[in-house]
């Protein structure tokens, strides 16, 4: 029987997948860090509203399943977190025309 590791491990040794399994980001640790700290605001509406984040968009990035980085820097920059995603940090945000 295999492992996930073993699996995991085998598929990325082919560059073309781990390329591909690297751009699949959906949730990272600032991302959850941001989640956590907005978790203990009384205000979370009125964050989201001031950020013009909808609420939809924001159960989303709470859930891990859609990320979206220009929210996540303006959260950042909101909550006073020094280190906004980048080019180069952030497989979704490198996608976006700068």
């Amino acid at each position: 029987m295999l492992f996930f590791k073993q699996i995991k491990d085998g598929k990325l040794s082919d560059p073309c997948f781990e390329s591909f399994y690297k751009k699949e980001c959906h949730i990272c640790s600032l991302t959850t860090t941001l989640i956590s700290m907005l978790d203990r605001k009384n205000d979370l509406s009125e964050i989201l509203s001031t950020l013009k984040i909808p609420e939809k968009d924001y159960a989303l990035l709470k859930s891990g399943d859609r990320c979206d980085p220009e929210q996540v820097i303006r959260l950042c920059r909101h909550l006073g977190v020094d280190t906004p995603p980048r080019p180069g940090t952030c497989p979704r945000l490198s996608k976006k025309p700068s």
